[in-house]
Formats: structure tokens, sequence, C-alpha cells
């Protein structure tokens, strides 16, 4: 790899970490900083960074790869799947979907069993992407709902129907609602560097879309939109959740996540 590869690859990892919705505001202003000062001191332009001539972004060097975490009852939850969403946020070249074709349980990559002493069956959620964002992703996943789970089994008992449920529900909202993109932020900034934020954030998308066709071509897995049904919450347990959730950090990860070969 030649000298200015190495110093665009620099540039667009600083522009990755200003698009992220996980880096803290001290960490987007130093990226920006650190990718304005490259690109000067090289003379390089926006599109010698991320574009090709044609103006399309190129992607083919990245690697994608699919990860699983395991959803806790056969039928989708709905702070799983708010969850999942928050996940995505946090790696934003990352998708999901639901796999609704029921897979034993895995807790560490290890399989569980029931009370009965088979397999526990449940939904599975299939991250997929740059392969180290969706590994992290789904290791995110799975230690965040693990530990959903056990606040609502302390407070009220259980987690997966009644109060508990609603407190699932709501920690997984104000999760995400704390973890959001900060826009307010991001307009303070020159346009200089909203513009190189809004690069990072158009290589994502692309990012996505490539990664959906890889999930196609390679796995032979194809999406469709599945419309879900809502229903209450109960309000006290909700918010209480939604409380525990806006003051819940990222966790740290560990090697969780099962590998779909």
């Amino acid at each position: 790899m030649s000298d200015l590869q190495r110093i665009k690859d620099r540039i667009r990892q600083c522009l990755a970490v200003a698009a992220n919705d996980a880096s803290a505001q001290a960490e987007i202003e130093q990226a920006v900083r650190v990718a304005r000062s490259l690109m000067h001191k090289h003379n390089l332009e926006r599109d010698d960074v991320e574009e090709r001539d044609d103006g399309t972004i190129d992607v083919s060097r990245v690697s994608y790869g699919r990860y699983t975490a395991s959803g806790g009852t056969r039928s989708v939850q709905a702070f799983e799947s708010v969850l999942s969403k928050a996940v995505c946020d946090l790696y934003p070249a990352v998708s999901v979907y639901i796999d609704h074709q029921k897979a034993p349980q895995k807790v560490d990559g290890v399989k569980t069993v029931n009370r009965n002493g088979e397999w526990k069956m449940t939904t599975q959620f299939r991250f997929f992407g740059p392969d180290e964002e969706a590994r992290a992703a789904a290791e995110t996943f799975e230690l965040m709902r693990v530990e959903i789970v056990a606040m609502a089994i302390t407070k009220y008992g259980g987690w997966a129907r009644g109060d508990g449920r609603s407190y699932c529900w709501g920690f997984a909202e104000g999760f995400r609602e704390a973890h959001a993109k900060e826009t307010k932020a991001i307009e303070s900034y020159d346009n200089q560097s909203r513009g190189l934020i809004a690069m990072s954030e158009k290589r994502q998308l692309a990012i996505r879309d490539a990664s959906k066709d890889w999930l196609s071509e390679s796995m032979g897995v194809k999406l469709f939109k599945r419309k879900g049904s809502r229903t209450s919450a109960r309000s006290n347990a909700f918010e209480d959740g939604k409380r525990d959730g806006r003051r819940t950090d990222r966790p740290a990860q560990k090697t969780a996540a099962a590998r779909i070969a």
C-alpha cells in the first residue's frame, strides 16, 4: 500500500468516527480536525478520499460478514426490536433483519435448554455489514439484552410480560434516545466540516446497500419489509425503564456472537 493510500485510509477512519452515533462529541470534533488537517497537508479534495471519477462510492475493499444474536422467546419482543435498531444506530454501516425460523438460543456461544431439557428455540437477529462492525453489533445486542432482562427481573420479577415487559421496552427506547446522534452539535460545524460528515454518511449508505447485495448473492437471503404490530406499554414501568436506559452506557464487548457461515 502506498503512503498516499495510507493517508486516505486514515482520513476515512476519521470520517467514520465523526459520523458514528457512538462517538462522543469530543471524539467527533477531533476526528473532523484530523481529517481536515490531513486533506489540507496533502492537497486532497473530498472526491479524492471517498468517490470514484463517476461520483459513486468505492466500497469494493469492504469485507462483509453476518453475525447472529439470539432473542429470548419464540416471538419477537418489542424491546428486542427497538434494541436492534438502537445498536444499528451505534454502528451506522450495519443492518439487521429478524430470522423468524427458530433456532436454539445461544448465550456466550453456548446453546441453552428449557426446563424440560430441550433446546430453547428462539427468534434470531442477524446483523450484517462490514465484518468487524457486524460482529461488534451482534455482541452489543446480546450484552444489552441480557442486561435489560436482568434489570427487569430485579425490579419487576420478570421480563416477558406485564410490568417487566414494559420496563424492557422503555429501557430500549431510552437507550436509543440517549445515544442518538446530536444533530444540533453537527449543525454548529462550519460548512467544510459538515461536508466531511455528510460524505462519510454517504459512504455508510453505500456500504449498507452493498451489504444487502452481498447478503443476497453470498448467503441467498433476500429481505422484505414485514409490518409489525405495536401494543401499549404500562406507563409507570415503561417510564422507569426509559430513565434507566438513558443512563446506561454502551457495554464493553467480548466475543459472544456466533458467525453464520
